[in-house]
């Protein structure tokens, strides 16, 4: 039986194929985020808030390093949330290594769109 939770993210795998095929521009940022999406959810839902928030050049692997240290100085030594956060960590690395890009930037402007795919955020106005 498909839960309403696993048919969202079969719904996001599918809108993230359907974005990474369109020829208009680097669509690599919007995938990724999405792709963290459907892996750490709430995590993500915390990710795309700072991202939208942010105007400095920082790169995504500090923004997800920093946010997931905040979570682990809570007194998290071992949870899920955290091991969430160092499987992001590692994804953004990944992809970055990969030639994804890094900055910030590439990402805020995907971030409002990325935000309509998850229940766990809710889009600014």
């Amino acid at each position: 039986m498909t839960t309403p939770r696993a048919a969202k993210k079969l719904l996001t795998l599918y809108q993230l194929v359907r974005f990474a095929t369109r020829p208009d521009g680097d669509l690599r940022p919007a995938a990724l985020l999405l792709a963290l999406l459907v892996g750490a959810p709430e995590q993500t839902a915390q990710l795309l808030g700072e991202l939208e928030d942010r105007a400095d050049a920082a790169h995504l692997t500090a923004v997800i390093e920093t946010l997931g240290g905040q979570h682990a100085s809570a007194g998290h030594e071992r949870c899920a949330a955290c091991a969430a956060w160092r499987r992001m960590h590692g994804v953004a690395e990944r992809a970055a290594a990969a030639g994804v890009p890094a900055e910030v930037g590439s990402y805020r402007a995907w971030v409002r769109e990325v935000a309509r795919f998850s229940f766990h955020t809710t889009e600014r106005h």
